[in-house]
């Protein structure tokens, strides 16, 4: 399940919310005090390509850089 992440309107407080797609996202603030509108916002991710390295990422998320290239035909 896709986690998203909201935020208050009135408070500014974020919450983070795992929720399907088609399931109805939370619209109410959880704060007793507050009870403002929550509106969805674009969450930053950890994940980035970086330049350079062997295959597309330094990190070797391609797998092992010590792979030897087949002469199989």
């Amino acid at each position: 399940m896709p986690l998203y992440e909201y935020q208050c309107k009135k408070c500014g407080k974020i919450y983070e919310a795992m929720h399907k797609v088609n399931d109805p996202p939370p619209k109410i603030c959880k704060d007793a005090k507050c009870g403002g509108d929550l509106v969805k916002i674009i969450s930053e991710t950890n994940f980035h390509l970086k330049e350079g390295g062997v295959g597309w990422a330094k990190d070797r998320y391609s797998g092992p850089s010590n792979k030897k290239p087949s002469n199989k035909k």
